[in-house]
C-alpha cells in the first residue's frame, strides 16, 4: 500500500530558494537536487558550515559537485592524490592557483616550514602559537593532565625563544637543540639551558613552570617533542619559506596529499591552523574586514583538533564542511566537543548509514527541530511521527537536508554528473 509523505517533511522548495539560494547557479553551495544555499553568508544569515553524515561515495559526489561550482577557495585532504588527479586541470582552467602539500615527497611540491610561516611577534603571533599547540597531537591515552601540560609548556617555551633568534636560526633543528638532554638527568630539575638567556618574556615565564617539574617528567616530555619534531622535519622543508599571506588574495585550491600514518594528520592540522590564522588576520586588516574570496575547508573523517579550531576561531568568509560516516566517529575523536561541532554547522546532510546510533541521533535531532518549528498545540507530542522509521526506509537516491530554523527536506541526492560543467572533469 502506498504511504503518503508525512506532513513534517518540507516540500516548499520555492520558498527555500527565494530565501537562501542565489539566482546565479554558480554562486551557490550545492546541497541536494533542487536545494542550494548562497555563498553570501551575510545575505542568508547562516554560517555556511555543513556536517555531512554519509559514506565516502556520497561525500565524493557532494565535494565534486561543489568543486565544479568554482566559486570558492578550497582546502582538500586528498588520500593518495585521487581528487587532485580528477579536478586540478579543471580548476586550473577556471583561473585557480594550484598548491599541493604532499606528505610523502615534500621537495617536489609546496615548500612549507612551520616556523617561518608563523605570524610576527605581536598579539596575533601569541594566538598563533597557542593554535599550533592545539592543532598538534600531544596528548595520548598514557598521559595524565600534568604530563600533557609539561609537553605544551616545553613546546611553547622553545617556540617563543626560537622566534627571537635571527631568521636563519629559526628552524626545527634549532628547536631540537634547545630540549633537555640526557646528560642533564643527574639533576633533579632543569635550569633551562640556552632558553635561560632568552629575550622572550613568555619563554622565561614558561621556564619558571618547567623548573618546578620533576626531571623524569621533563625528559619524557622532551623525548615526545623530539619525536614530533623529527616527524615534521621529515615531511616539511626546513629552509624554504612559503608566504601564506599570498593566499589571502586570488583564487586558490590546496590539496593536502597524505597516506595513512597518523603524523600526516599532524602536519595537515598544523598547516590548516596556521592558514586559518593568516586568513583571519588578513581579513581584519582589509578595508571591508572580509576576504576577497569565500573559503571552504573540507574536513574528511575529522582528526585531532582541526575542526575545533576552525569552528571556534574568528571566521571571515570561511566555511567548514565536516564529513564523517558515523556520529560515533566524531564522539570518539572529540569526546567533549563533538556536539560543539554539529551545533556550529547550520546545515546537516544525511544519507543512509549502516550505523544505528547515527540513525537514532539524526531521528532525534529531526524530531526536536520539528517540535520547535510547529506552534505550541498544533501538533500533539503523541502524534509526532516516528522519523526513525522513515530513515530506515529511505531509498538509496534519497537524503535528508535540514538547516537551522527550517523544516527538514527528504530530497534526492545531487550527482556531480548532473552539473553543466561535469564534462570538464578528468575522465
Amino acid at each position: 500500500m502506498f504511504r503518503k509523505k508525512p506532513v513534517f517533511w518540507n516540500e516548499d522548495y520555492k520558498t527555500f530558494a527565494k530565501s537562501f539560494t542565489d539566482k546565479q547557479f554558480l554562486q551557490n553551495r550545492i546541497l541536494a537536487d533542487k536545494l542550494a544555499i548562497s555563498i553570501d553568508m551575510q545575505h542568508i544569515k547562516r554560517n555556511g558550515n555543513i556536517c555531512l553524515l554519509m559514506d565516502d561515495k556520497d561525500a565524493k559526489q557532494w565535494l565534486y559537485s561543489n568543486l565544479l561550482q568554482a566559486n570558492s577557495c578550497y582546502v582538500i585532504p586528498d588520500l593518495h592524490g585521487t581528487i587532485y588527479q580528477d579536478t586540478h586541470a579543471y580548476l586550473q582552467s577556471e583561473g585557480y592557483a594550484i598548491h599541493v602539500l604532499d606528505m610523502a615527497t615534500p621537495a617536489e611540491y609546496l615548500p612549507y616550514n612551520p616556523l617561518q610561516c608563523m605570524l610576527p611577534k605581536d598579539d596575533a603571533y601569541i594566538s598563533a602559537v597557542d593554535t599550533i599547540l592545539g592543532a598538534m597531537t600531544l596528548q595520548d591515552k598514557t598521559q595524565d593532565a600534568f604530563q600533557h601540560e609539561i609537553v605544551k609548556t616545553l613546546i611553547k617555551a622553545v617556540l617563543h625563544h626560537v622566534k627571537t633568534l635571527p631568521a636563519e636560526q629559526q628552524t626545527l633543528k634549532t628547536m631540537q637543540g634547545l630540549l633537555p638532554q640526557d646528560n642533564e638527568t643527574g639533576n633533579k630539575h632543569w635550569d633551562g639551558g640556552k632558553i635561560l638567556y632568552s629575550t622572550s618574556p613568555t619563554a622565561l615565564k614558561c621556564l619558571e613552570t618547567l623548573s618546578q617539574a620533576p626531571m623524569s617528567f621533563l625528559m619524557a616530555a622532551a623525548m615526545k617533542v623530539d619525536v614530533m619534531l623529527q616527524e615534521i622535519m621529515a615531511t616539511t622543508q626546513e629552509h624554504v619559506a612559503f608566504d601564506m599571506q599570498t593566499l589571502a588574495t586570488g583564487k586558490h585550491v590546496i590539496y593536502l596529499k597524505y597516506s595513512h600514518p597518523a603524523w600526516h594528520q599532524d602536519i595537515m592540522s598544523l598547516f590548516c591552523a596556521q592558514l586559518i590564522d593568516v586568513l583571519n588576520t588578513a581579513a581584519e586588516h582589509s578595508d571591508e574586514h572580509e576576504l576577497e574570496e569565500n573559503w571552504l575547508f573540507y574536513i574528511d573523517h575529522p582528526q585531532y583538533n582541526l575542526a575545533i579550531h576552525l569552528l571556534t576561531a574568528p571566521r571571515h568568509n570561511i566555511n567548514l564542511a565536516v564529513h564523517t560516516q558515523a556520529i560515533e566517529r566524531l564522539q570518539y575523536v572529540y569526546p567533549h566537543e563533538w556536539d560543539l561541532i554539529v551545533n556550529n554547522c547550520d546545515v546537516m546532510l544525511y544519507a543512509q548509514s549502516a550505523s544505528h546510533d547515527t540513525m537514532d541521533w539524526v531521528s532525534k535531532t529531526i524530531t526536536q527541530r520539528i517540535e520547535r518549528m510547529y506552534p505550541a498545540g498544533k501538533i500533539k507530542r503523541e502524534a509526532m511521527p516516528n522519523t526513525n522509521t522513515y530513515l530506515q526506509t529511505m531509498q538509496p537516491e534519497q537524503c535528508v537536508m535540514y538547516m537551522r530554523a527550517c523544516l527538514p527536506f527528504l530530497c534526492t541526492k545531487y550527482k556531480y554528473h548532473q552539473h553543466p560543467k561535469a564534462k570538464n572533469l578528468a575522465k
